[in-house]
Parts: C-alpha cells; sequence; structure tokens
C-alpha cells in the first residue's frame, strides 16, 4: 500500500492494492505449503517472491489462485481426506463462474482434478 501511495495513487486504489498484495502473497504462501508440507521454509520464500513479483507485475487474478488451490488440496489430499461433496461443489461454482468470464481452461483443469481424484488411491490405502 505504501508503494502505491508513493507512486501518486490515491488512498482507495492503494488500499485495494494492499489488500491484492497481501492475498497473492497469502496464496503462494498456502500453495507452496500444500506442495511442500513438511519444508516450512519453501512457504516462506514462496511468499517473498510473491510479495517482490507483485511489485513488478500485474495482480494476479484471486479467483483462479484459490479455485488451483482447491484443485491442488484434491489431487494432492494433504488433509488425507479425499474431497467433500461441499468441496466439489465449491470448485463446479468457481470453475463455472471463471467459464462465464472467458476462463475455459480453469474448467478443464477441474475436470481433470475431478478424474485424477477418482482413479488416484488413497493415502491410507496406498500406506
Amino acid at each position: 500500500m505504501g508503494f502505491q501511495l508513493v507512486s501518486g495513487r490515491g488512498i482507495f486504489p492503494a488500499s485495494y492494492a494492499g489488500l491484492m498484495a497481501g492475498a497473492s502473497v497469502f496464496l503462494a504462501w498456502a500453495f507452496a505449503r500444500e506442495i511442500d508440507p513438511d519444508n516450512e521454509l519453501s512457504a516462506f520464500v514462496a511468499a517473498f517472491f510473491s510479495g517482490i513479483g507483485f511489485i513488478f507485475f500485474p495482480s494476479p487474478l484471486l479467483l483462479t489462485l484459490l479455485l488451483e488451490l482447491m484443485l491442488l488440496r484434491i489431487v494432492n489430499r494433504s488433509t488425507g481426506l479425499p474431497a467433500r461433496t461441499l468441496d466439489s461443489f465449491a470448485i463446479l461454482l468457481l470453475s463455472g463462474w471463471l467459464l462465464f468470464h472467458g476462463g475455459w481452461i480453469y474448467s478443464i483443469l477441474a475436470f481433470l482434478a475431478f478424474v485424477l481424484d477418482a482413479f488416484l488411491p488413497n493415502q491410507s490405502a496406498a500406506s
């Protein structure tokens, strides 16, 4: 937010940019925790680079990042449980919303995540 204020933006656009930066840093941290849950340092490195990248690149679409995080949780099964009906419904709604707004690739990714969820063995059965 301070960077945006110094560059001449008003208080509301700067606050919005600060919220977007905070959300993107959190989502980068969450992605790294999902991919490598045993190594905490990787999450903080991802969060740091996300914060730096927010300065130089345009703001990411937070709904797509949220959808990708949910898809990663389904495929990775980091909670140890298969996806519940509510999880699947939320992913269907979010991917449908993004499809409606022109993000057809996210519907394909959601379909692939559901296929992988159906065919991958459970972690408890694999152990």
